[in-house]
């Protein structure tokens, strides 16, 4: 017992740098290959030189504790001092990110810091043998569960964080609010609504313009209300192998005229008053947009 309360601030210390080697290896290869677009094989590279510079301060921190215990017999000057030396050095060289998104100072700056958080390995893996040398194998047992903690808890953080930005992203596409006030209710319901218009269960009600845009990523059946002319309208983010509906509705006055995006050969519409025109297209495998029905017609 007296050995694990001895060993719980290096097993702290220990869980603070696996949490950092665990962001590093889930984090640096799509860091690169999104945040500046690198394709596959490079983001793979610019990785490479930061894992191998982490390489380099693994080795270099074990000869340089084992330097300067042999020249000072100080184990709190080879151990804890270039464990705290290493920590400090590695969130110094992760301060220029927050400034600047050059590429290559980004992989340096990365390398660095990811260098001088692998100098701690070795004399941290020391002080077990420092703490308890008649116990070196449990001491060192103690220590390494806080990098098994710092993994569980790093991957269900990040996964639960990754889920609620997609999800707050997907209600933000459906311009639905994703705003977490507590009431899981108003979150269900705003999912359910938002799944039932990107299936094309319910229809995308799309303001009048002039110049109207219909976004397919927000959903494939698309109303809209004539209260002028629509002299050109747009169809975005269209999938293939989907079904499309569009609903046009007269207001009062009637004889209004619509102009379908281009590539929607959209028959005539009902130019009565309150009438509502409906026709449904099919968008083919190549991109080409088919009549999937003939035009119906009826009265609001």
């Amino acid at each position: 017992m007296n050995l694990m309360w001895r060993m719980l601030p290096v097993t702290a210390v220990y869980f603070c740098y696996a949490w950092t080697l665990w962001l590093y290896l889930a984090w640096i290869p799509s860091y690169f290959l999104h945040s500046y677009g690198l394709k596959l094989q490079n983001s793979a590279l610019f990785s490479a030189g930061v894992f191998f510079a982490g390489v380099v301060g693994n080795t270099l921190g074990g000869v340089v504790s084992d330097l300067i215990l042999t020249r000072t017999g100080s184990r709190n000057k080879a151990r804890r001092n270039l464990v705290v030396f290493g920590f400090l050095c590695s969130l110094a060289c992760m301060l220029p990110l927050l400034f600047s998104q050059n590429l290559t100072w980004a992989a340096i700056c990365l390398s660095l810091a990811f260098f001088f958080s692998e100098f701690t390995i070795g004399p941290l893996w020391a002080i077990p043998m420092d703490i308890a040398p008649r116990f070196t194998g449990s001491a060192s047992g103690l220590m390494n569960t806080g990098t098994a903690f710092a993994n569980q808890l790093n991957k269900v953080w990040r996964q639960s964080s990754t889920w609620a930005a997609v999800l707050g992203l997907f209600l933000n596409q459906a311009q639905l609010d994703a705003l977490d006030n507590g009431s899981t209710a108003t979150l269900l319901a705003s999912l359910t609504t938002a799944v039932k218009a990107a299936s094309g269960q319910t229809s995308q009600v799309v303001a009048f313009s002039a110049t109207p845009v219909f976004d397919c990523s927000k959903g494939l059946k698309f109303e809209i209300t004539l209260t002028g002319n629509v002299t050109s309208s747009t169809l975005i983010n269209v999938p293939v192998g989907v079904t499309i509906v569009f609903t046009i509705k007269q207001d009062g006055t009637g004889s209004r005229t619509f102009v379908p995006p281009v590539g929607v050969p959209l028959d005539t519409i009902d130019p009565a008053a309150n009438s509502v025109s409906i026709q449904k297209f099919e968008i083919a495998s190549t991109g080409v947009i088919r009549v999937s029905g003939p035009m119906t017609s009826s009265a609001a």
